[in-house]
């Protein structure tokens, strides 16, 4: 009798942690939320603040917008309440577009939807690279250069596959490609570069140091680079927000799955001089 019980006690703090379990609510996009891959341990609801990792002293307030999923090439509305990216997630085994609320509200599966008030998000990945700078007079982009120097844009997969090329650099030219120059010479692999909003720097994502994947701040006068981010795998994918406050990024960081990439904003710090 005392087991028989105890079974029934057991399976009824089980329920009671099913019906409380976040996530579970009505108010999540089923048809297009990814599991959490954190198994059966408890962890704070979307959006999640995370503590910062030292020597990331550009951050402040990082904010997890996903938990699951390959999620990557984030951008931001013109309003900055939006982010639209791509994603694999279930159902689906492709990559699709998906919008959703800057605290990760409201997420919809955009791909093939012809809603013009979503032109801004089909269009903005159609075109992630080149980056133009906000008053339109210069672009950036990661390429390389063929045997005789002449630079070519690279627009396959990031990071690039084994039978890809062996790096990449960062380029900045004019916007009609006059006044190419390369902003960085390393021989690895450097990507995604978009400019800051008042054109004076860049931010990319690099395995210059050849542990994973960081970002990097270029200066563009005196081309004074700074590392920016310090979290084990991969960050990559930065993107600013318009008023240059806010910076959304794909990063590894809190990860247990090696093959998911989540959606981080954090306020974005100025340093002192």
């Amino acid at each position: 009798m005392e087991s028989r019980r105890m079974r029934i006690i057991t399976v009824t703090l089980a329920s009671l942690l099913i019906v409380a379990a976040p996530g579970c609510s009505d108010r999540s996009p089923s048809p297009t939320t990814a599991p959490t891959t954190r198994g059966g341990a408890i962890v704070d609801p979307l959006p999640r603040l995370l503590d910062n990792i030292p020597g990331e002293n550009h951050f402040a307030n990082i904010i997890q917008l996903t938990d699951g999923g390959d999620n990557r090439q984030p951008s931001w509305s013109p309003t900055g309440q939006h982010l639209s990216f791509s994603s694999i997630r279930p159902p689906h085994s492709s990559r699709e577009r998906y919008v959703m609320a800057i605290d990760g509200s409201g997420l919809i599966q955009i791909s093939g939807d012809t809603d013009p008030n979503l032109h801004w998000a089909r269009q903005l990945a159609e075109g992630a690279s080149p980056a133009v700078s906000a008053d339109g007079s210069r672009i950036c982009f990661h390429g390389y250069r063929q045997e005789n120097s002449e630079v070519m844009k690279y627009s396959g997969p990031l990071p690039p596959a084994e039978d890809g090329p062996e790096s990449l650099e960062i380029f900045l030219s004019n916007a009609d490609g006059s006044g190419l120059v390369a902003l960085t010479n390393h021989g690895a692999i450097s990507f995604a570069p978009c400019f800051s909003p008042d054109g004076k720097s860049l931010i990319f994502s690099s395995n210059l140091g050849g542990n994973g994947f960081d970002l990097y701040s270029l200066a563009l006068d005196g081309n004074l680079m700074e590392k920016v981010t310090t979290a084990s795998g991969f960050d990559g994918d930065p993107r600013f927000s318009s008023d240059g406050r806010r910076l959304v990024f794909v990063s590894q960081r809190n990860d247990i799955d090696p093959q998911e990439f989540n959606i981080f904003v954090a306020d974005w710090l100025l340093q002192e001089e």
